[in-house]
C-alpha cells in the first residue's frame, strides 16, 4: 500500500486486506465521542458488495508491524464511482450509541438499581449485543464509581453512561479536580470500552516535544479563564460562584448539575469552575512523533516561548495518510467545549 519502508498500513475489511488503498484518515476527539475512520480506495472485487456496518480494521505499521489494529469499527457510509470507492467508519461504540442503537427501556420494574455504569455496560454486551468485536475482556472499574440508582428512562446503552460520566469529576483535590472519560481499546480480536480518569499535568510525562524532536509545526490560542460559574437548583434558584479576579475580563460558564439546595449547588460548582482554569489554551502539533499514544497522556512541551512551554495532557489527535506522506496532529490541552456554556459579562 506504500512504497515508505517505515511505513506500510495495512485495511481490512472483513478480515479481507485491501489492496489498493490510495488515503486513510483517522480522528481520535476524546471527549467520549467515537473515533472516525475515513478511507479511499480501488478494488474491483467490493464494487457490487453492501459494505454498511461491515467490520474494518487499520493497522498503521508505522516502523514495524502492529500486533493489533490501531482502530476497528463499522462501516456506516460507503461511496462508489468509476474510479474507486470511499468509506467512513465509527469505531466498535457505534454498536450502543446512536439513532441505530437498540434501545434500553429501564423502568421500576426493569432497572439498574445500585449497579455502577461498568455493570450495566457489561450486562448489556455480555447478555443482550450479539456482536464479535466489542468485549468486555478488557473492562475496567473505576475508583469513584458511578451509579445506575434512579435512572428511568429509555435510550441507548453508551449514550446513558456518557451523559452520566460527563458529569462525574474527582473532588479529592479541589484545587486539581479530574474528570473521567470513555475510550476504546483494541487487542487482537476484538475492543473494550474503558474509563480513563484525567491524570494530573504535575506528573511524569510520558513524552516530551521540542523543534528537535517531535514538533514539525506548532501553533497555538488562548483563551482567558472563567472566573465564575453559576447553575440553578431544583426550585429554580440561581446560584453563583466566584474564583479570583478577572483579569481577563468577565467570563463566565454556566451548568446544569443536580443540586437540592444553593449549598450544595455552590459547592459542586467550585471544582467546576477550577478545573477550567489554566485549561483554555489549545496547542495544536503537526508531529513525527506520538502515533500511537493514548488520549491523556501527559506531554511536556520544551520551546523557547515562555507562554507554550510546561506539561499538558493529549485531549486529541488525526493521523493522515496517503501514498506520499504520514501525517500527524495532536492538539493538547483543551477538551472540546460547548461555546454556548461561556457568558461574557
Amino acid at each position: 500500500m506504500n512504497q515508505n519502508i517505515y511505513c506500510k498500513p495495512r485495511l481490512l475489511i472483513n478480515d479481507r486486506e485491501i489492496s489498493y488503498c490510495n488515503q486513510i484518515s483517522l480522528k481520535q476527539n476524546g471527549g467520549n465521542s467515537l473515533d472516525k475512520l475515513s478511507a479511499r480506495f480501488s478494488d474491483p472485487d467490493l464494487e457490487n458488495i453492501t459494505l454498511y456496518n461491515q467490520k474494518v480494521e487499520f493497522y498503521l505499521n508505522n516502523g514495524s508491524e502492529d500486533s493489533v489494529p490501531l482502530f476497528r469499527g463499522l462501516i456506516k457510509e460507503f461511496n462508489t464511482t468509476d474510479k474507486d470507492m470511499s468509506i467512513s467508519a465509527l469505531d466498535a461504540r457505534t454498536l450502543l450509541t446512536g439513532e441505530n442503537a437498540f434501545p434500553v427501556v429501564l423502568d421500576d420494574n426493569d432497572n439498574y438499581d445500585g449497579q455502577t455504569v461498568i455493570d450495566f455496560l457489561i450486562d448489556i454486551i455480555d447478555n443482550k449485543l450479539n456482536s464479535d468485536i466489542l468485549s468486555t475482556k478488557n473492562m475496567n472499574t473505576m475508583d469513584k464509581p458511578i451509579f445506575m440508582t434512579g435512572l428511568r428512562t429509555v435510550g441507548a446503552p453508551y449514550d446513558l453512561c456518557r451523559e452520566r460520566v460527563n458529569k462525574k469529576i474527582d473532588e479529592d483535590d479541589i484545587l486539581a479536580p479530574l474528570s473521567y472519560d470513555l475510550d476504546i481499546l483494541h487487542d487482537k480480536d476484538s475492543s473494550s470500552i474503558i474509563v480513563r480518569k484525567e491524570r494530573s499535568t504535575d506528573n511524569t510525562p510520558d513524552f516530551t516535544f521540542n523543534y528537535h524532536d517531535g514538533i514539525q509545526h506548532l501553533s497555538y490560542t488562548d483563551r482567558g479563564n472563567p472566573s465564575f460559574a453559576i447553575t440553578q437548583t431544583e426550585n429554580g434558584s440561581q446560584v453563583r460562584f466566584d474564583y479570583g479576579s478577572n483579569p481577563d475580563g468577565s467570563l463566565g460558564i454556566q451548568t446544569d448539575i443536580i443540586a437540592d439546595s444553593r449549598g450544595e449547588a455552590h459547592e459542586k460548582l467550585i471544582p467546576i469552575l477550577i478545573s477550567k482554569q489554566n485549561a483554555e489554551k489549545k496547542i495544536v502539533i503537526n508531529s513525527s512523533k506520538g502515533h500511537y499514544m493514548s488520549l491523556g497522556s501527559i506531554i511536556r512541551v520544551e520551546v523557547p516561548d515562555n507562554n507554550v512551554v510546561g506539561q499538558y495532557r493529549l485531549e486529541s489527535k488525526s493521523i493522515d495518510w496517503n501514498d506520499t506522506q504520514l501525517r500527524c496532529t495532536l492538539v493538547l490541552n483543551r477538551k472540546p467545549i460547548r461555546i454556548s456554556d461561556y457568558i461574557n459579562m
